[in-house]
């Protein structure tokens, strides 16, 4: 299976306290979400240019739909594969 991924800004509507944060979103071929980090991240780099594209790349997660995760945890155990980008 081909998976692929993305960071996508998310929060925990049942846990207030949770916020809002960015994690990483893993997809299969279809384009349905399949999995998630369970915690959120932070930006990394082995070099400053590393840091500044992982900075790039979460940038991006703003132009995307904020992802609730309770709705994505009732979806993948109801009906897997059904969370779509």
């Amino acid at each position: 299976m081909r998976m692929s991924w993305n960071y996508r800004v998310t929060y925990r509507g049942k846990n207030a306290m949770e916020g809002y944060s960015i994690r990483e979103v893993y997809y299969n071929e279809d384009g349905d979400i399949v999995l998630y980090t369970e915690n959120p991240v932070e930006p990394f780099g082995d070099i400053e240019e590393e840091l500044e594209e992982c900075l790039r790349l979460m940038q991006m997660a703003f132009e995307k739909p904020t992802l609730n995760l309770d709705g994505v945890d009732y979806l993948i155990r109801t009906n897997p594969g059904s969370v779509k980008k």
